[in-house]
């Protein structure tokens, strides 16, 4: 009984252990992600901001000449779009935000900067007290509700979405919309979407369900 006794109390230090390692692995890979983020605003998008600045000023020499201003305008058009592409990309990575908030707080951020860059509407509605929980669970409810919102938005079809959160007896976050289903198990072997939320919920002992079809 005593062995028995000393092994349980091991493997209770095993799992306290392993639960404290997914906690700083998740801190390290939003470090890592911050620093992407920083990375892309001061590095590709200076560059193609200064790119979109020459093509507006080589414009001028093009005034008279229908084809060379129609070429100018197309590459103009493409430059300006992969600039709004890291310039949001980096801006999603880029959050010293979630360093003091509580997950609400993350939530919400999540939603309002869901709607600011898609134009869209995102219905939120939180349940319980939801006090301050541990970074690493601030950090995984953002990245949750910021990647299914943005897989939703983009492949979906939905013009509106739904966020619930519950933090009464456990954690719950569900994200709902009324577009056009998929099959989850095919769509998971598509992409690293799926695969890092249920990464991400499941290295800090939650679970994650997806209840989908084809339409």
């Amino acid at each position: 009984v005593s062995r028995l006794k000393t092994l349980l109390d091991q493997n209770e230090g095993l799992r306290t252990s392993l639960h404290k390692a997914n906690e700083d692995v998740a801190t390290i890979n939003e470090r890592v992600l911050q620093q992407l983020g920083a990375d892309l605003h001061d590095g590709p998008a200076q560059h193609l901001a200064y790119v979109a600045m020459r093509i507006s000023k080589l414009r001028k020499h093009f005034a008279n000449r229908t084809a060379g201003e129609k070429e100018l305008s197309e590459v103009s058009r493409i430059v300006g779009r992969a600039l709004e592409d890291v310039r949001r990309t980096s801006q999603g990575l880029m959050l010293p935000e979630l360093e003091r908030a509580s997950l609400a707080d993350a939530v919400k951020l999540a939603v309002t900067t869901h709607e600011d860059l898609t134009n869209s509407k995102v219905q939120l509605w939180i349940t319980g007290p939801c006090p301050n929980a541990p970074p690493a669970l601030v950090i995984c409810a953002y990245r949750v509700v910021q990647e299914a919102l943005t897989n939703a938005f983009k492949h979906s079809g939905a013009t509106s979405q739904t966020v619930t959160v519950s933090c009464i007896d456990e954690v719950i976050i569900q994200i709902h919309d009324e577009g056009q289903g998929f099959d989850p198990a095919q769509r998971a072997q598509q992409g690293l979407g799926l695969t890092g939320m249920r990464a991400r919920v499941e290295s800090l002992g939650g679970k994650l369900t997806i209840a989908s079809a084809p339409s």
